[in-house]
């Protein structure tokens, strides 16, 4: 009799959220979420394990005295309330659950008195769900619209001119300044001469067939592409595939080395270096990849005619220039948001500034004429997720702040004035572009990341 006395006295009372009540039994239910598939001609299924089943608690209660009625209402008030709570199981223990559902049963010959069954369930994660929208895969694909969307419309609106034509000249003085522009950005980044060569032999290429007109506006276009995927890749140092593929077309056609190790060996060598790149130097190396796309984008092929009276293939000559300026801009904004999206940036001043260059870039290119609706609509939809990507990155990164310097001193001496150590001094020459450490003169304003 004493052993069964000590085991009752171990119970706790029972109760939810703090209000008791007085439990006659329970069951629980564990395990795991198995779910069987079953196949054809395979007598055995295959069970997939789903993990840990919610734990399942069944428990029979009854209220008792003068004043259950109070209980039993306060009860079923906090249950409707729908939020988790505490219950303390008398065989379990404490946890937390929420109620399922609450049966009270009540019976006019049993006065005083009622029966309760619950239903509680394990509590889960408070935070729901939620699906997040994989942003630089829907710019990649954003990317990949306007550029077919670009080429597309070039291979429609680009005319061939006679050979004879005295305007075929200004077509080609704009191929002219497209190998020029692609040179100096290329120049700006790294230097690969024999990618230059390869760029001049196949500028001189395309020339000689449009003074035979037998190049297309498709032709061009794809040639083009082959070009500006190798210039990509010396610029960002790495390849895609469809880099790889741009190249590939044209090799059949052009003797290109210098274009096949940007592909290859290039690509692969500059991926391996940044490896052991520290934060500030993939920053840096990125604003001047950054820069080389800027500098293509306002690259200009032409100057607008003052002259109303004009022939219709002077006409035809200066939408060919048009044509070929916005196809390029296309190719350039498109590897420039591209790379925008894995690019490393140190503070929200850096990545507010690229944000902006490419908004304001994107609606540059919308206002050009000649542009179709798809392509318009398009390219509003690329500078909404680009915009809001880098924002979204933006509000990660710590602020960009200026420290007056008080007399003349060295960057040593500031460092150690300032933080107590060194480590901000690399940071300090990249972010205030410093030629010489050892002199910063008073009044001098040093950018630093708060």
């Amino acid at each position: 009799m004493s052993v069964t006395k000590n085991w009752k006295d171990n119970l706790q009372q029972a109760s939810f959220q703090g209000i008791p009540f007085e439990i006659e039994g329970h069951s629980a239910e564990f395990g795991r979420r198995i779910v069987s598939h079953a196949f054809p001609f395979r007598d055995k299924p295959y069970n997939e394990d789903l993990g840990k089943k919610q734990r399942t608690f069944q428990i029979t209660g009854f209220l008792v005295g003068d004043n259950y009625f109070a209980v039993r209402d306060k009860l079923i008030a906090a249950i409707e309330k729908g939020k988790q709570g505490e219950l303390v199981h008398p065989y379990l223990g404490t946890m937390q659950v929420e109620c399922a559902t609450l049966s009270v049963s009540e019976n006019f010959n049993k006065g005083r008195y009622c029966t309760l069954n619950f239903t509680f369930i394990e509590s889960g994660n408070s935070n729901p769900l939620k699906v997040i929208e994989n942003k630089a895969a829907k710019v990649q694909e954003l990317v990949a619209a306007v550029h077919g969307a670009g080429v597309q419309s070039f291979a429609k609106n680009f005319t061939s001119l006679a050979g004879t034509s005295k305007y075929l000249q200004q077509v080609v003085q704009a191929l002219n300044s497209v190998m020029q522009g692609f040179h100096k950005a290329e120049r700006a980044v790294t230097s690969i001469p024999i990618l230059g060569a390869d760029m001049a032999y196949v500028f001189a290429k395309i020339k000689k067939h449009m003074n035979g007109a037998t190049m297309s506006g498709g032709d061009l276009g794809g040639v083009l592409w082959g070009c500006f995927a190798a210039l990509k890749v010396a610029i960002c140092g790495r390849a895609s595939s469809a880099d790889k593929q741009a190249v590939a077309k044209l090799m059949p056609h052009y003797a290109m080395p210098g274009m096949f190790y940007c592909v290859q060996q290039h690509s692969a060598a500059t991926a391996e270096e940044e490896r052991f790149f520290t934060a500030i130097q993939r920053a840096e190396r990125a604003q001047k990849r950054i820069l080389a796309f800027k500098i293509l984008f306002y690259l200009r092929l032409s100057e607008k005619r003052r002259s109303v009276w004009r022939t219709s293939e002077a006409r035809r000559a200066e939408r060919n220039i048009l044509e070929l300026e916005t196809l390029l801009q296309i190719f350039i904004i498109c590897a420039w948001c591209d790379f925008a999206m894995g690019a490393t940036f140190l503070s929200v001043n850096e990545i507010n500034k690229s944000r902006d260059d490419i908004a304001e870039a994107l609606d540059a290119l919308m206002n050009r004429p000649l542009l179709n609706d798809n392509l318009y609509l398009t390219l509003y939809q690329l500078r909404s997720v680009v915009y809001e990507n880098l924002n979204s990155v933006a509000n990660e990164l710590p602020v960009m702040k200026s420290i007056v310097v008080r007399y003349p001193q060295t960057l040593l001496h500031f460092c150690f004035e300032q933080f107590g150590n060194l480590s901000k001094e690399s940071e300090i020459l990249y972010l205030n572009n410093i030629k010489n450490p050892d002199f910063l003169y008073k009044g001098q304003l040093i950018k630093v990341i708060a």
